[in-house]
């Protein structure tokens, strides 16, 4: 079902070759220095290295303009802050007479840049910040490895990435090495991977916070705005919209992740294969299982009658209170939601057999729900989804969840790593909360699970984990790493994360569950 490739030399010579450029470096800011507006345009015209324990200052209305392929290396910290009358410009350096226009290469933030970091209100306090930018006609604009800074409110266009060797893209921002960006509140439009994936964000193996973006006509092979392999973070509040992909995952794909997708809007956006709104791997390992809640999927299409016109998928967590309707392939047969979780892996029920209820689906006659879901009632091979009961009408307001998920679905392999990870979202006012953990094994009960998670202000009392959530925000961690350790007669365990108000103790929302198995027990 998954129809990219790999190309494991390709990767291995663009890392050669990234490395040779960065040791290449031909000129180096070795102290505090500020580009001001008034001595606009800033030419970069070598790659340049801001050196590690040294601040660039960009002010606000300034200009930089970087010579083809070249690149502003960042070992030490950016501050480039403009306001919203006085953005600061990225863009590439004048072509001479007669030449074609070309493209500068990218913002690189290594792993010994400054990260950003934040009080406990979620507030900028200091580090690297890109906020009020424009960057176009970059190659990549971007590039983080083990980095962290803070973007927002910036706008990323006309970016286009044309290797036919890397196939990675993020002609907007690649995200690698462990980095953990938060991108919020920012503009990714026109930007391009043409033969690569993600057309606007690429990111593996790292923990980005992407909340409130806009995605509008990015294109590339494979999850047209945003391709993820290994993502736990959260993708929350952004909106997707004329976004299209060669093969899977119009506005987003998701390999090897399990991410809280929570409060998008994607609508109108195109694959030619499966997942015109979002695709979910099939085939990758660890398997893909993200968790959908709240969201809006409509109007999205495909070319292929093999594949969903809306979401795609062969393993989710959790799919509940999303708007799922209107989503056609090219023929005009509504196609919403596509099952392909293969029957021959022998999963047990509760992965082969998901429970969809309580979705808007655009209608409550379940026969018309049947006819947009294919799943196993049309291809004996795979599982079969249960949707009802339904909700009977849209979901308007998105609600504060908590969600939580593990690594893998199963675990066999003694010493293996078995992570946690753990998100909050608080889309409304600001409130205190209390968090209950918990962890079940087989049907033993569950015991509660006192340690205190490494989230700002968290604060361990008799009713769980107290926190303050300020008004839309976002809070994300890896809970804890135990490892796998054969214990026999287990089967499986489950995490249990619950909400409660800190002044009613009122559940807040749905508590969410992410069971795993455990050893072979009859279960591959």
């Amino acid at each position: 079902m998954r129809l990219r490739f790999r190309i494991s030399l390709a990767l291995t010579l663009a890392a050669a070759s990234s490395a040779g450029r960065d040791a290449g470096a031909q000129q180096e800011i070795k102290a505090d220095t500020t580009w001001t507006a008034q001595g606009s345009p800033h030419l970069v015209s070598e790659d340049t290295t801001v050196r590690q324990g040294v601040v660039l200052t960009i002010e606000p209305g300034a200009t930089v303009q970087l010579a083809e392929g070249r690149r502003l290396i960042i070992a030490g910290a950016l501050r480039a802050r403009g306001t919203a009358s006085r953005p600061i410009r990225f863009t590439a350096a004048p072509a001479g007479p007669g030449a074609v226009k070309a493209r500068w290469g990218s913002l690189v933030f290594t792993s010994s840049s400054v990260g950003a970091a934040f009080d406990g209100a979620g507030v900028y306090a200091s580090g690297s910040i890109l906020e009020h930018c424009t960057l176009e006609r970059a190659s990549r604009a971007i590039q983080l490895s083990g980095a962290a800074p803070f973007i927002h409110r910036c706008t990323f266009r006309d970016n286009r990435f044309e290797s036919t060797t890397d196939p990675r893209g993020g002609a907007a921002l690649m995200i690698t090495g462990g980095s953990a960006p938060r991108v919020t509140s920012c503009t990714f439009e026109s930007n391009a991977a043409p033969s690569a994936e993600g057309g606007a964000i690429y990111t593996s193996a790292s923990a980005p916070v992407l909340q409130d973006n806009t995605f509008t006509n990015n294109s590339s092979t494979y999850g047209g705005a945003l391709a993820a392999t290994g993502l736990y973070a959260p993708v929350v509040g952004n909106t997707f919209i004329g976004n299209s992909a060669q093969f899977e995952g119009g506005a987003a794909s998701f390999t090897s992740s399990a991410p809280a997708f929570l409060n998008n809007r994607v609508e109108r956006n195109y694959a030619a294969a499966d997942g015109g709104g979002v695709h979910v791997c099939v085939d990758c390992s660890p398997h893909a299982n993200p968790l959908f809640l709240d969201n809006t999927i409509t109007g999205n299409s495909n070319l292929l009658h093999v594949g969903a016109a809306g979401v795609g998928a062969a393993y989710v967590r959790v799919f509940r209170y999303n708007n799922l309707h209107g989503n056609r392939r090219k023929s005009g047969v509504q196609s919403d939601f596509g099952w392909f979780h293969p029957l021959s892996e022998g999963y047990p029920a509760w992965v082969a057999e998901p429970d969809l209820a309580r979705n808007w689906w655009g209608t409550t006659d379940a026969a018309a729900i049947a006819r947009a879901i294919f799943d196993g009632d049309d291809d004996s091979r795979y599982g079969k989804v249960r949707f009802t009961p339904q909700l009977q009408g849209p979901v308007r307001t998105p609600q504060t969840r908590v969600t939580i998920t593990t690594l893998k679905i199963r675990y066999k392999e003694p010493g293996e790593p078995m992570p946690v990870y753990l998100t909050i979202y608080n889309p409304g006012a600001a409130r205190q909360v209390h968090l209950v953990l918990a962890l079940q094994y087989g049907a033993r009960p569950p015991v509660v699970v006192r340690s205190k998670p490494q989230l700002p202000g968290a604060v361990s009392g008799s009713e769980g984990v107290r926190l303050a959530l300020p008004a839309n925000s976002v809070h994300f961690t890896r809970l804890m790493a135990p490892t796998y350790n054969a214990a026999g007669g287990l089967g499986h365990g489950t995490w249990h994360a619950t909400l409660l108000d800190a002044k009613t103790s009122a559940r807040i929302g749905d508590t969410c569950s992410a069971r795993f198995e455990l050893g072979a027990g009859g279960t591959p």
